[in-house]
């Protein structure tokens, strides 16, 4: 698990969710979650949206929850672990509330969590 610059090996399930819950009261935070059997999950958090990304290997350009009901402007900054400021629009990015059950399903199955829509990104638009 990567906190920011921190990386915690072989986290124990409640470790990631004090980390994630913590990122998440805070209204920021970067975390990336790897699967035992090879996926990752990335978070970027806003004040109140999340950009998830679930990637199937290194370099695979994956996944990320979307949200089609939201704008398709921003309306939150996302600040990386390495201090860039970043925005995404809403429509590409889902409800903060909904990451606890992305990363749940994830780290049990290492799949995505169907409670959201996710856009292929090896795909055009």
């Amino acid at each position: 698990m990567h906190t920011g610059t921190d990386t915690v090996r072989a986290p124990s399930r409640d470790t990631m969710f004090r980390a994630i819950q913590a990122a998440t009261s805070h209204g920021q935070g970067e975390i990336w979650l790897e699967h035992r059997d090879g996926p990752a999950l990335g978070i970027v958090l806003g004040q109140t949206r999340a950009m998830v990304l679930r990637l199937e290997e290194a370099g695979d350009a994956g996944y990320h929850a979307v949200d089609l009901t939201a704008a398709p402007i921003p309306s939150d900054t996302y600040t990386l672990s390495n201090g860039q400021v970043d925005e995404y629009d809403d429509r590409d990015t889902v409800n903060a509330h909904h990451v606890l059950s992305i990363v749940d399903h994830f780290l049990a199955t290492g799949e995505r969590w169907t409670g959201v829509v996710w856009h292929n990104d090896g795909e055009d638009p």
